[in-house]
């Protein structure tokens, strides 16, 4: 009966380029006893790490005098290796609306970051803010500037 044998390899530690070695299986009683094969393994260089986020941007819409609201946002490393990152929130108009949070992160491929935006919409008068959350790696090879748009409508009268 044919049997499978699984082989696995590690590259850590390998530089890139193309590995092979020679894997011989013996099998008292089958004919041949010894059988030797070839086994390659190519190496390609790791992908530098790369700042994405889960957003292009961020519209929302309160009534006057609204409360608090937060949401989340992601950040991913599409590359490969730890990427650690600082956050800041951009004001163009009005003051104090706009906030995200933690200011520092990291992420890997396999493990994204949720960062928290906050708007405070509550002292704000009725009219259209511009904003923008930026996310920029520590070592200065990337910033990424989503923008957000607030929109601020009169409050609606109680009758």
């Amino acid at each position: 009966l044919p049997n499978t044998a699984e082989v696995r390899a590690d590259p850590t530690g390998l530089a890139p380029g193309d590995y092979q070695c020679a894997i011989t299986v013996n099998a008292p009683g089958a004919s041949p006893g010894t059988r030797t094969v070839t086994a390659r393994l190519s190496v390609s260089a790791a992908r530098p790490a790369n700042l994405s986020l889960n957003d292009e941007a961020i519209h929302l819409s309160f009534a006057k005098g609204a409360d608090v609201a937060t949401r989340p946002l992601t950040v991913r490393n599409t590359g490969s290796g730890r990427m650690v990152f600082q956050t800041s929130a951009e004001l163009l108009n009005g003051s104090g609306w706009l906030e995200v949070g933690p200011a520092i992160g990291e992420a890997t491929p396999g493990a994204p970051a949720q960062l928290e935006v906050r708007v405070d919409p509550s002292r704000l008068e009725p009219g259209t803010y511009n904003g923008a959350i930026a996310v920029a790696r520590d070592d200065g090879s990337q910033n990424v500037k989503i923008p957000v748009y607030l929109s601020v409508s009169q409050a609606v009268g109680k009758m």
